[in-house]
């Protein structure tokens, strides 16, 4: 599962505490985005030139590390994946199809799962790909000294992993985990180079992973930039892709480019080819101007929310979290943050993803008289404009990254609502990897994460269990943590979906998250480039992409 922070571009409402989700997560399964320009798939070779075919993305933010094992947020896996292959691919109907494994079997009991893998393929240190190596990735994972943020949740409850020949592997669990072969098809369990981390060092493998994928990195140059080069060989693209042989680019170079003008910029003087994190005050006219293709890209899993602090004061009371719920007035965040782009959002799971629950819609609307009686009946009243109970006034601080123009524009909408309610409010706003690292430690009074994304309703066990790396509002309820592995075990679609109804109202009811709007990227590309896909994660896909 993915922190999914689109990629980290978050704020986290503490507090007390109360922190703000945004986009990082599992590798989800969602609708094919939305283009507004041309973009065709290429799979015949380039009529471009080869000194052409180099091209630079502008992106947000460093990520964490590339080392897909370890990672726990998007945007690594947005390079990641076009360095790493995985043993199955997402398809866009979100079934899982041949990869690195041409087929599979799956015992009556849906605990064990036989791969047979495909031959031919090497590593990009020239190294062949096999069920050793298959073995060796996935108990590197299960390794704690490799301190696993995403993958290791996604192999669920693993027993072990065994070769059974060159060229099958058989990955045994503890229990039937349904939504394994769909986290099989992300980055987080790209295959690595058991060569590569074994000779560099575990560490090495976050500057440089090396896997079987059509582009290898060149070089990462901190804080500016990471560049990816082709990889000559490679000639055994998923099936779905309908490509055949290398890519067609020679270099992708991912430039770190926080602020989101600055971006667009980028975009419109040509020094960059494509961009991510596209503000929305820019989209539209991006999406007018024939010189561009833009993108919307819609993303399964959770919405951008803000998960309350379970665990600290003022907001481990429920009663204080249901009247801040009702104290802001989401369509009015969504219109100073991102100019009304994107519609609200009611429930822990957004629109397009398996257990989207629409039953949810208009819960906790935005209602001052309501936020008002349920703290006076929880023993609040003002004093000087202020809510105060034994002597301490209710105060929160809104912790967001600098220099995301949406997640702060969130963060002074929030604090303007609270402040008008009568809730102290503040905003602090640090550099992307001071806030990471805070928030990672707990040393910011609470835990967070941004958007998380995730192809199964599966991803609720990664938010709201306790230790589970994306339970950032630090929540335990017993019984909504015994529901949510039960329902991971359940084969039958219907019966699983029925619980997560059930989680979902619990989770609201005790008002653990807010809900904001439903969560895309927003992505756009000079329109010479063409043969662009997404996977159903949202991530960008370039190996038949060119420039013409």
């Amino acid at each position: 599962m993915k922190s999914r922070f689109r990629v980290i571009g978050s704020i986290g409402l503490v507090a007390g505490v109360v922190s703000i989700l945004a986009g990082c997560g599992k590798v989800p399964v969602g609708a094919p985005p939305t283009n507004s320009g041309t973009n065709s798939s290429a799979s015949s070779s380039s009529s471009s030139s080869s000194s052409s075919q180099n091209i630079t993305v502008a992106f947000p933010y460093q990520p964490d590390t590339l080392d897909p094992n370890v990672t726990g947020q998007a945007i690594s896996g947005m390079i990641d994946r076009n360095i790493v292959d995985t043993l199955v691919w997402i398809n866009a109907k979100g079934q899982p199809t041949p990869d690195l494994a041409t087929k599979w079997t799956i015992n009556s009991a849906k605990t064990v799962y036989t791969f047979t893998l495909r031959k031919g393929v090497k590593f990009q240190d020239g190294t062949p790909f096999n069920a050793a190596a298959v073995v060796f990735n996935i108990n590197r994972i299960e390794n704690p000294a490799t301190k696993s943020q995403g993958a290791i949740s996604d192999l669920g409850p693993f027993k072990s992993v065994k070769a059974l020949s060159e060229y099958k592997v058989q990955i045994t669990l503890k229990q039937p985990f349904a939504p394994l072969l769909t986290y099989l098809g992300t980055p987080n369990l790209g295959i690595l180079s058991p060569t590569a981390v074994q000779k560099e060092g575990g560490q090495a493998m976050a500057t440089k992973p090396v896997g079987t994928g059509p582009f290898e990195v060149a070089k990462w140059v901190p804080q500016q930039e990471v560049v990816l080069k082709r990889n000559p060989n490679y000639n055994w693209a998923p099936p779905a892709l309908q490509h055949s042989g290398p890519a067609y680019l020679n270099t992708i170079t991912f430039k770190f480019v926080q602020n989101a003008q600055n971006r667009v910029s980028a975009l419109q003087t040509g020094e960059a080819q494509a961009i991510d994190t596209v503000p929305p005050t820019s989209f539209d006219s991006l999406k007018q101007n024939p010189n561009f293709t833009t993108y919307d890209t819609p993303y399964p899993g959770t919405p951008r929310y803000i998960a309350f602090n379970t665990s600290l004061w003022p907001t481990n009371d429920v009663k204080v979290r249901q009247a801040l719920e009702y104290a802001v007035d989401r369509p009015g965040v969504i219109k100073v943050a991102d100019s009304g782009v994107y519609s609200v959002a009611w429930g822990p799971l957004q629109k397009g993803t398996i257990g989207y629950n629409p039953s949810f819609t208009g819960m906790y609307a935005y209602n001052v008289n309501k936020a008002t009686s349920i703290l006076q009946q929880d023993g609040w009243s003002k004093l000087n404009g202020k809510w105060t109970k034994n002597g301490k006034t209710l105060s929160v601080s809104i912790y967001a990254i600098s220099g995301v123009e949406d997640w702060t524009n969130i963060a002074t909408a929030v604090q303007a609502y609270l402040q008008q309610f009568g809730v102290d409010a503040k905003v602090v706003a640090l550099a992307e990897p001071a806030w990471y690292a805070a928030i990672m430690k707990g040393s910011a009074d609470n835990m967070t994460a941004t958007y998380f994304m995730g192809t199964d309703p599966d991803i609720l066990r990664s938010l709201f269990t306790p230790g589970a790396f994306g339970n950032w509002s630090l929540y335990n309820d017993p019984t909504v943590t015994k529901e949510l592995n039960q329902a991971s075990q359940i084969t039958s679609m219907s019966s699983r979906l029925a619980i997560y109804d059930k989680v979902q109202k619990t989770i609201m009811d005790q008002a653990v998250m807010m809900p904001i709007y439903n969560e895309g990227d927003l992505f756009a590309t000079s329109k010479n480039l063409t043969g662009l896909t997404f996977d159903m994660s949202g991530y960008p896909v370039y190996l038949s992409a060119k420039m013409n």
